[in-house]
């Protein structure tokens, strides 16, 4: 699940996982209110969750604490995904339980990398339930 607000991001992404011939099904949601109504579905499950902080409607954060005390959907890995490298907010996505925090790349080279370390890492390394992104 990609939730960011940011077509461009969101293209980028795409055309990432693509051009690296990784092919998961992945939804995108465009704001926080969306994600939280998308998310509170009991049949909503995905794999891996990307998430940008500073979305339109509720805040990233908020969408995280949600993910984070719900119980059917805390063991979802969550990826923050932020334009911002601020310190504060490194530690308050840690504080809530955020399982990563990503710097949002500023080249597609660096979308490509990105796009690989998800491939590697989390579709390869770490063993996850059957499910899309």
């Amino acid at each position: 699940l990609f939730i960011d607000d940011k077509p461009a991001d969101y293209h980028m992404f795409m055309e990432s996982v693509n051009r690296i011939d990784f092919k998961p099904p992945v939804t995108w949601i465009d704001n926080g209110d969306k994600a939280l109504q998308y998310l509170s579905r009991k049949t909503v499950n995905p794999a891996l969750i990307i998430l940008d902080l500073n979305l339109p409607g509720v805040h990233g954060y908020t969408v995280l604490k949600y993910l984070k005390t719900e119980r059917e959907k805390r063991k979802i890995p969550v990826i923050i995904f932020s334009s911002s490298d601020h310190k504060r907010d490194i530690e308050l996505s840690y504080q809530n339980h955020a399982n990563s925090y990503v710097k949002k790349p500023d080249n597609l080279e660096a979308y490509l990398a990105f796009a690989a370390e998800i491939r590697s890492y989390w579709f390869g390394t770490v063993n996850l339930p059957d499910r899309d992104i």
